[in-house]
């Protein structure tokens, strides 16, 4: 049971989204919590301050520090490695 199994669950890991889980009970472990947060964010009769649309908003911003290049590098070697992956 639920019950039983709490004390072996790690309570560390994303405190926003723990936190926003914890708020909506509603939530099963099969939910997309990020499409109802899109949901959310994009109803023209969503209040400014909901929680939901709140975190939707925060995470929409790529971070300053985000490296286009880097990632499009990163992708780059993945795809010319890929068959020598895979042949292994």
């Amino acid at each position: 049971s639920a019950s039983k199994l709490e004390p072996y669950r790690l309570m560390v890991g994303d405190p926003e989204m723990d936190s926003l889980l914890s708020e909506f009970k509603s939530f099963g472990p099969f939910d997309d919590v990020i499409a109802a947060a899109a949901a959310a964010c994009n109803d023209p009769t969503n209040d400014a301050t909901d929680k939901l649309a709140q975190f939707y908003r925060h995470y929409e911003q790529v971070p300053s520090w985000v490296d286009f290049d880097q990632i499009q590098r990163g992708i780059d070697v993945f795809l010319a490695y890929l068959p020598a992956a895979g042949a292994a």
